[in-house]
């Protein structure tokens, strides 16, 4: 259930449009030398999670700007999807 402010329209349209550089401080280009530090913390956090099998398919719901996409792909996968609200994220995900 979306709730809208009619003289403004939809808040979360309003937040999510420019998400990544009003909340994350991206800049418009993917940052690959950030994406391989992350890579390290998150195949740390996703450690026991990560399929064995590299065919396997991987969703990132909610991926931002990519980096755990970028670290799938490190390792390997090549069915890796990103999904997000954020036009934003999105280019920069698409970028990985």
């Amino acid at each position: 259930m979306a709730i809208v402010d009619s003289a403004k329209g939809n808040y979360r349209q309003r937040i999510y449009e420019n998400y990544a550089s009003n909340f994350q401080d991206a800049v418009a280009v993917f940052d690959e030398e950030q994406a391989k530090r992350w890579a390290l913390a998150y195949r740390y956090y996703y450690r026991g999670w990560i399929p064995a099998n590299p065919s396997a398919a991987i969703v990132d719901l909610a991926c931002g700007a990519g980096k755990s996409l970028y670290l799938f792909k490190g390792l390997g996968f090549k069915d890796v999807t990103g999904v997000d609200i954020s036009p934003e994220q999105v280019a920069l995900a698409r970028q990985v």
